[in-house]
């Protein structure tokens, strides 16, 4: 599986830094000193909840956005809690609708997806064009 490359801000800046090699915790690796922004595209249904439970429980990430299907109805986004109740109070953020600009806009550093195949594929090329982002 391939990595993405380190945003520029996680590289080191000093010599001291580069060379101790311990990341936080005392764990080998790069430090970060901010962190890595996640978009989840799929957040409403299952495996979205499911992939949520585990970024939630990363010390290095931050949820930058909960996208769902085109089909919600702006104005109408049900909240994680709704959809998810065992995430109830982890994380307060509404499920969006998975529209490009919207994904865009949150200046995600990395976009996960939890969605059918097929609507990956058309996804991604799309998502890609308009970020900066990992995916």
């Amino acid at each position: 599986m391939a990595h993405p490359a380190p945003h520029p801000a996680d590289r080191p800046t000093s010599a001291s830094s580069a060379s101790s090699g311990a990341g936080p915790g005392g764990r080998s690796g790069p430090a970060h000193p901010r962190p890595v922004r996640v978009a989840v595209v799929g957040a409403g249904g299952f495996t979205g909840g499911e992939l949520l439970a585990l970024l939630l429980e990363h010390p290095s990430i931050e949820i930058a956005g909960l996208f769902g299907s085109e089909r919600i109805e702006t104005g109408a986004e049900p909240s994680i809690d709704e959809l998810h109740p065992r995430l109830a109070g982890r994380i307060h953020d509404r499920v969006q609708r998975g529209e490009v600009a919207a994904i865009a806009a949150c200046r995600p550093d990395a976009i996960m997806l939890a969605v059918p195949q097929g609507a990956g594929a058309t996804l991604v090329a799309t998502v890609l064009e308009a970020t900066d982002a990992a995916m």
